[in-house]
């Protein structure tokens, strides 16, 4: 499953990548949405929704656990970043396409974090580095 919130980031950032390389968007499009997969692939093939469960089960034990508390820590994100990228290569795409989203994740968040110094309590970037 693809969020479809997700997809539509896909899209602009397909569009924009177009207009500066000239590229086949379907191409674009298809290579970016398989760095998304690739990454979150990379998480399952670590076990770290496994492990991550885990702890959750452990902390409940002592009465310290949440469940808004399950997440992959940034050294899990890290490392799906890296298998992800193997994945997308062993599949046959660019590593570019990966580059292409992180860059686009970092820039969007200082673009958000100098509008508003709170932002950097999103969940999605507590995780994602």
């Amino acid at each position: 499953v693809v969020h479809s919130g997700t997809l539509e980031v896909l899209e602009k950032l397909s569009v924009e990548i177009q207009k500066k390389k000239s590229e086949n968007i379907a191409l674009i499009r298809e290579g970016l949405i398989a760095s998304v997969l690739s990454h979150e692939l990379a998480h399952y093939y670590s076990q770290h929704t496994l492990q991550s469960v885990k702890k959750f089960i452990e902390q409940s034990k002592s009465g310290k656990s949440e469940y808004k508390n399950i997440r992959f820590l940034q050294e899990d994100e890290l490392e799906a970043d890296r298998s992800g990228m193997l994945l997308l290569k062993m599949a046959g795409y660019s590593p570019e396409f990966m580059f292409e989203i992180l860059n686009y994740l970092s820039d969007t968040y200082q673009e958000e974090l100098t509008k508003d110094k709170n932002f950097k309590k999103n969940p999605f970037f507590l995780s994602h580095p």
